[in-house]
């Protein structure tokens, strides 16, 4: 976005817990973190910039990589490759102000998330036409979700089995975030956690059991 440069990057960072990650264009976000102490500064990279610091990474996902800053560039060295990429001057947002504390969800789901993304799929598919973005419902029940979209081509209704431990709640949300975030942080196989507070607050989805990285997604007014 031009008015919030920070918002077309991703942040890096540490604390006292270790190093952390976390990106957001205002409509969704994601964190990602790991252990160790990590005397780093915040720095904030162009997404385009991003996607080169992984093509380098996964050159060797094995190594051990070097991440340093200088002279307001994120250097970054793995093996014999020397990266050194431009960082953002602008600072980046406050999450804290809009990341739930840990005790505000009030229910979670657990459920497949290949068959998760597998409905979500299909349910896009339905509402391709829709201008507004695709919005899904997921009414969330205490043994499954069912899901139900609306489109120019028809409608559509799936279910997916699941486990949920608070009050039965619709939440609606854009469907490519959500196959974005279930992509992210489980690879679209993994068993997938969808926590929820109320159907005006974030979603969040993480990997079950996985408390190093998860994904918010704002909700979409019903």
């Amino acid at each position: 976005p031009k008015r919030r440069p920070a918002l077309a990057g991703g942040c890096l960072g540490a604390d006292a817990a270790g190093l952390w990650a976390p990106a957001t264009d205002g409509h969704r976000m994601a964190t990602a973190r790991t252990g160790g102490a990590f005397p780093f500064p915040k720095v904030v990279v162009p997404s385009s910039r991003v996607d080169l610091i992984l093509r380098v990474l996964d050159q060797a996902p094995s190594a051990t990589a070097i991440l340093f800053q200088a002279r307001g560039a994120l250097c970054v060295q793995l093996g014999g490759i020397y990266l050194s990429v431009q960082c953002l001057a602008s600072q980046f947002p406050d999450l804290s102000a809009v990341l739930p504390a840990e005790d505000a969800w009030l229910g979670t789901v657990l459920t497949d998330g290949a068959a998760l993304v597998a409905a979500m799929r299909r349910m896009k598919s339905v509402a391709a036409g829709n201008l507004d973005g695709v919005g899904v419902d997921l009414d969330i029940k205490t043994d499954r979700i069912d899901l139900s979209a609306q489109g120019e081509i028809g409608d559509g209704k799936e279910t997916v089995e699941g486990e949920y431990d608070g009050t039965p709640m619709i939440v609606r949300a854009n469907v490519d975030y959500l196959l974005d975030a279930i992509g992210a942080a489980t690879g679209d196989g993994a068993a997938v956690e969808v926590r929820v507070i109320t159907p005006e607050n974030p979603i969040q989805i993480r990997e079950a059991g996985c408390a190093d990285h998860m994904c918010l997604v704002m909700p979409m007014r019903r």
